[in-house]
């Protein structure tokens, strides 16, 4: 991933970021989230416990060095789940999104990560509603002020292969 700077009307490069033990076709870069001092890359095909089960990893901006701090990944990963297809960041919160998550009444999922002291802790799954088997839930994901959106591009809500969905999920303190 090429990290750029813009000074005075130009922009220049600062530095390109690797994950530590990353792999030839792990998909580094697949996504994209950021803050001004956080950067999460997805990384569809790492193995991380099961083949392309998927990571995203975490860069945090030290003194002006992007420097690998985290990997987050499944707590119950299964081979090409594709986690870290799509990447969201939003102060102490991360969305993440398993489009190829297959069971039998659902394809795909977007999960939640609240930032503990600890680090990364998983916090909850989100599933579409409808249950539409290869429907892709979680290939794109976006949330802003208590708000989730979690696209769905081969769902089948209205009867036509592909059709596509959007998914709106708000956020609730208890």
């Amino acid at each position: 991933v090429f990290i750029y700077n813009f000074i005075n009307g130009t922009w220049f490069q600062q530095q390109i970021i690797y994950p530590a033990d990353g792999r030839n076709l792990d998909y580094f870069g697949r996504s994209l989230g950021f803050t001004a001092n956080q950067i999460l890359v997805g990384s569809i095909r790492h193995d991380a416990g099961a083949r392309d089960s998927g990571s995203v990893f975490g860069f945090t901006n030290q003194n002006d060095i992007w420097v690998e701090t985290d990997m987050v990944h499944q707590q119950n990963f299964g081979a090409n789940e594709r986690f870290g297809t799509s990447v969201s960041i939003a102060g102490d919160m991360i969305i993440a999104g398993a489009p190829n998550f297959l069971t039998a009444q659902n394809e795909g999922k977007a999960i939640f990560y609240e930032r503990l002291t600890s680090g990364w802790t998983q916090s909850q799954v989100l599933m579409a509603s409808n249950g539409d088997l290869g429907n892709r839930f979680g290939h794109s994901v976006d949330m802003n002020d208590g708000s989730v959106l979690v696209g769905a591009p081969r769902d089948f809500s209205n009867g036509s292969s592909e059709y596509g969905v959007a998914y709106f999920f708000e956020l609730i303190d208890e």
